[in-house]
């Protein structure tokens, strides 16, 4: 297992790297502070000792620049749409995508630039602890246990909140695995790999469902059925994918969880 302190500060150094990229990569720096500020808001759960003010300035970072990485997500749906049938091609749908403000202005504005300068400066300070073997195991048994729930809920209804819900337990889970496993896994059904896969069927899933709600109505008959067509393609693959990560291979997850060695101790 990594050593917990310099894990957290190599990620928010990559979060600091990517903001200063900010004007220059906005696409794809915006993409991965957001990937980060996600992984370190997971990783926090492992620090009792973490600040509130913390976990805040991780939630504000993202919240700030969500506004722009769904307006790239919303223009990539719509090509790998067009890419599968040329017969959906929209020129209203294309006004939507094309002449919303944060595709065509893809650097941050001002106000934003001064929230992130805000928040990372607080992030800078911020010290780590080093959590127990035992606490960092009994946090993402936890996060199983959520995935679990969300799981049954889904199996329920797989209306969109709630396919986001399982979405979002499991990302989480996702990203605590990485840190107590690391990514050099070498087998496909080890739950590092299965919760990643999951994460993307689903996240496919969501960007359909959004997608959807931006179709002009009288251009949602073709393409609304397309993404209804495809969505039920991929529902079946993504709920089996989650019963067999959550209920068949619980065992396996519990066992390789307690054959984690301890947390290095932070220098």
């Amino acid at each position: 297992m990594n050593s917990f302190s310099h894990f957290v500060k190599d990620l928010i150094s990559e979060v600091q790297s990517y903001h200063h990229t900010l004007k220059s990569k906005p696409k794809t720096s915006i993409h991965e502070i957001r990937k980060r500020t996600k992984f370190l808001r997971a990783l926090l759960k492992f620090d009792s000792m973490a600040p509130p003010e913390t976990k805040t300035s991780l939630k504000n970072i993202s919240a700030s620049l969500a506004p722009y990485r769904d307006a790239q997500v919303h223009v990539e749906t719509y090509k790998n749409i067009l890419d599968q049938n040329r017969n959906h091609k929209s020129e209203s749908l294309e006004d939507i995508l094309f002449q919303n403000s944060y595709f065509k202005t893809p650097i941050p504005e001002s106000k934003v630039l001064i929230t992130l300068d805000s928040e990372l400066g607080g992030l800078s300070t911020f010290t780590p602890s080093t959590p127990t073997v035992e606490f960092i195991r009994s946090q993402v048994e936890e996060s199983f246990q959520r995935g679990v729930q969300a799981l049954d809920s889904a199996l329920k209804s797989s209306d969109r909140e709630t396919l986001h819900t399982l979405r979002k337990k499991t990302k989480r889970l996702w990203y605590q695995l990485r840190f107590v496993f690391g990514d050099e896994i070498t087998y496909s059904s080890h739950p590092v790999e299965l919760s990643d896969h999951l994460c993307k069927l689903l996240g496919e899933i969501h960007d359909l469902d959004v997608f959807a709600e931006l179709i002009p109505t009288p251009n949602a008959s073709g393409i609304a059925k397309f993404i209804d067509d495809k969505r039920k393609i991929i529902l079946p693959v993504a709920l089996d994918e989650a019963h067999y990560l959550f209920v068949e291979q619980a065992t396996l997850f519990n066992t390789l969880l307690t054959q984690t060695q301890p947390v290095e101790t932070a220098s």
